[in-house]
């Protein structure tokens, strides 16, 4: 991209432009627009509307081979000469694709409101700034299958500056719009076919090839497709063939393997069936052939050249030319990387392939149209081993190089789009007898990259096709249950994360009996997600086993043992024994203090816990002074902005607002929603966090409408991620009904209290701290609303409940006994 696009005809005028972000000081080019290729034709009338398309959505359609893509990127490097400050181009085929794109220019840009943490959240702030910049910028969604699916990637106004540009064999079925113009792209014209094979073989050579009368009849035997016209012009140049004999071949080459096509359709498959047999005959390693058919089922948007240089297809190679070449055999150490990309040239010769001159995760390209044809001419009984050796070769290649930091940032999206096709492609092939590896590799990445919700629509995807080849108890299917609730959990979805491992242990263990590791993992994700849900008995149960079968498989040191150990004290304080909490916590700590240091991110993890569990123990003054040492560890070994210390700070000014140091709390809980908004984006459920803790601190300062405020911000945040029932929305929706009353509105209080106190006790079961917590605050507003009796009657009964299910001297008993000899005293 920085070599094709690095020339300009017209320099800006100093000034010209207001000033852009941070990020914009000069030209930015993000993504991998394809080269152009030889001799591109003006095609006057798409030139035209595009022209008026300045300022304008324009949606180019037209079917395969036609040159649409080429069409895109010959406006985008025509544009881009003229003076374009901003080119972004993604594949609009892949949803996920054009997130990751959209994300790293706003990285790339500066833009402010992009977290660097977030690809979705920081994805989502491009449209908007777009929409208002007066730079001039060029987005090209190529290769989408129904514009109205991208619409809301869209920006919703493009100025006179922007352009975006959309290519897709579909129909335009998005809403109609005032700035989206449709563009159908057909074949060449007569004069375009019979100039553009002027133009092409009289560059190859001082014009011998070239026949003014058999190139206007081989335009026609070629329906004047683009596609069909560039792989016999490369057929022509290579073999120095006359027009007129490569008529004749042509005219004896059959409609070719795929019945159904178009005239066009049939053009390209007779031209790429020609040039098949030109590669065979002028291949002196017998690679030409099994490497044409090994691209043809990658992504036709292009791969990396490294795909090419893996041992496993190095040994598919060697295994298909070894037995009959015996000069191959012997020197294939030092001669199959070379003979490799000798081959990866004489395909991109014949027009079988296209090369990028500058190097990418989209390097190598091929046509949907010349794939298709390619594929249908493999043998039957080679066609499932050419499906699993593009998928050894994705799985080999991640394996190797998509955890290196110094490689494109698109890398690893070049990476999944091709193992989703290579799936398409491979259907049941890939899954029996076994499941192929590469099948989990989308998935599993989109987690590691943070796009939860991505993965989780990969994933519900994986389980469903996993459980039709497999059937629902096979190893593989129930490997990928897990995921799924991994995903679900990543992506907030607690409750149905929760569903989907429901069993697992069970089954895995019935499986791979009650010690494999597969049992433990189940069992550990399932006591983490019960913590997380509130199930605070259940959580216990389920890690108990866990951290007891941890010990056993991995050690008492192990990192899972700690991991679940540590799950396992949050747990016991969900159940209401805050101080068993802390017992088991500080051994935690002891123990990670020990094995990875006192600033490990771990340790740190492990006493900011610490610190809560204190305050939920009644022990405020022990948790801020615990609390002060996380922070300042924190800051000092990954910084102010990390997300660990951020979310210290949030946790710090509830202990300092809960010690009655409210102008503290309010600093902490400022910094700390202010840095969270900035790294991980404002509608992040983390900013909740600190949101809901300076709510606190402003009541306490006498802010109460800011408080109220604040308060219905995380009530709507956390209904929209998590849900109405979510044990962190009833908390936000108990926290609102706290600030109606200290607003004296203590009807609307005692509505919200008794509403939650409904659903905890749906949710989480009358027995659960935080129910009995709900029936205080009902009596509490009871009491408030002047209806001391009620108050009374419903507050002795808990205190009996309190006392015999909670830990001795927990804090919301000794509340209970407070408020109720209150009463009976005032009473």
């Amino acid at each position: 991209m920085v070599g094709r696009f690095g020339r300009r005809r017209r320099q800006d005028a100093e000034g010209a432009h207001p000033a852009g972000p941070p990020g914009l000081d000069g030209p930015v080019v993000v993504g991998e627009a394809p080269e152009l290729a030889p001799a591109p034709q003006h095609r006057a009338a798409a030139w035209e509307a595009a022209g008026k398309a300045a300022g304008a959505c324009l949606v180019v359609t037209g079917p395969a081979g036609v040159g649409k893509t080429q069409f895109a990127a010959a406006l985008a490097l025509d544009l881009w000469q003229d003076g374009l400050d901003l080119l972004i181009w993604a594949d609009g085929g892949d949803p996920t694709e054009v997130v990751e794109v959209y994300a790293e220019t706003a990285r790339l840009l500066g833009l402010p409101g992009a977290p660097p943490g977030n690809p979705r959240a920081a994805a989502e702030v491009l449209p908007k700034w777009l929409a208002v910049t007066h730079r001039r910028w060029l987005l090209v969604l190529d290769g989408v299958g129904d514009p109205a699916d991208v619409t809301p990637w869209l920006p919703r106004s493009h100025g006179a500056a922007g352009r975006v540009v959309i290519t897709t064999r579909g129909e335009d079925t998005a809403p109609p719009a005032d700035d989206r113009l449709l563009l159908r792209l057909g074949p060449f014209t007569e004069e375009e076919a019979t100039a553009y094979l002027r133009e092409r073989l009289t560059e190859a050579g001082p014009g011998e090839l070239h026949e003014p009368a058999a190139a206007a009849e081989l335009a026609h035997a070629l329906d004047r497709s683009p596609a069909a016209l560039a792989l016999a012009a490369a057929h022509l140049i290579e073999e120095r063939r006359g027009l007129r004999e490569y008529l004749a071949l042509l005219r004896g080459t059959g409609p070719g393997p795929l019945p159904g096509q178009d005239e066009a359709g049939r053009a390209t498959a007779a031209a790429t069936l020609l040039a098949l047999r030109a590669v065979e005959r002028a291949d002196r390693t017998g690679f030409a052939l099994p490497l044409a058919r090994f691209a043809a089922h990658l992504a036709p948007q292009g791969h990396p050249s490294e795909l090419w240089a893996t041992t496993s297809l190095s040994e598919h190679l060697h295994a298909r030319t070894g037995r009959r070449d015996a000069l191959v055999r012997k020197l294939r150490p030092v001669l199959s990387p070379r003979r490799i990309a000798d081959t990866r040239y004489l395909l991109r010769a014949y027009g079988l392939v296209g090369l990028d001159e500058v190097p990418g995760p989209r390097e190598v390209r091929t046509q949907a149209a010349v794939n298709a044809v390619v594929r249908a001419t493999v043998p039957e009984e080679e066609s499932a081993e050419l499906v699993r050796l593009a998928a050894d070769v994705l799985d080999e290649a991640w394996d190797v190089w998509a955890g290196d930091e110094d490689r494109h940032p698109l890398f690893r999206a070049a990476l999944r789009a091709n193992a989703r096709t290579v799936a398409a492609h491979g259907g049941p092939r890939l899954w029996t007898p076994e499941a192929h590896p590469c099948l989990e590799l989308v998935g599993h990445s989109l987690l590691e990259d943070c796009l939860p919700a991505e993965a989780v629509e990969e994933s519900e995807g994986h389980l469903r096709r996993a459980t039709a080849y497999l059937g629902e108890r096979h190893p593989q299917a129930l490997a990928a249950r897990a995921v799924l609730a991994a995903a679900y959990e990543s992506a907030g979805r607690a409750a149905e994360a929760l569903e989907t491992l429901r069993g697992l242990p069970e089954e895995q263990a019935r499986l791979h009996g009650p010690d494999a590791p597969e049992v433990w993992a189940a069992r550990y994700a399932l006591g983490r997600i019960c913590c997380a849900l509130e199930r605070g008995e259940e959580a216990v149960r389920h890690l108990t086993e866990a951290a007891g079968r941890a010990t056993t498989l991995f050690g008492a040191d192990h990192p899972d043992t700690l991991a679940a150990r540590h799950t396992l004290a949050l747990a016991h304080r969900v159940s209401g024994r805050p101080r068993l909490a802390i017992r088991l916590c500080q051994e935690v700590v002891t123990d990670k203090e020990r094995l990875l240091g006192a600033d490990h991110p771990d340790t740190l993890a492990a006493r900011h816990d610490l610190a809560l569990l204190h305050h939920a123990a009644g022990l405020t003054g022990q948790g801020v002074r615990l609390i002060e040492q996380v922070l300042a560890h924190a800051a000092r070994v990954l910084g102010p902005d990390d997300t660990v210390t951020l979310i210290a700070l949030a946790s710090a000014c509830g202990l300092h607002r809960a010690a009655g140091d409210v102008r503290r709390a309010l600093r902490y809980g400022e910094r700390s929603l202010a840095g969270l908004e900035r790294v991980v984006g404002p509608g992040h459920p983390l900013t909740a966090v600190p949101r809901s803790e300076l709510a606190f601190a402003r009541h306490a300062s006498g802010e109460r409408e800011e408080a109220l405020r604040l308060r219905e911000q995380v009530l709507a945040q956390y209904e929209r991620g998590l849900g109405p029932d979510h044990p962190d929305t009833l908390t936000a929706r108990h926290e609102l009904a706290c600030s109606h009353s200290g607003e004296g509105r203590h009807e609307e209080a005692l509505r919200l209290h008794e509403r939650v106190l409904a659903d905890r006790g749906r949710t989480l079961g009358p027995a659960h701290p935080d129910t009995l917590l709900s029936r205080c605050e009902v009596a509490a507003a009871h009491h408030a609303a002047g209806r001391v009796e009620e108050a009374v009657r419903l507050a002795g009964p808990l205190l009996a409940a309190q006392e015999r299910l909670l830990e001795a001297d927990h804090p919301d008993t000794a509340r209970t006994r407070r408020l109720l000899d209150t009463w009976r005293t005032a009473g």
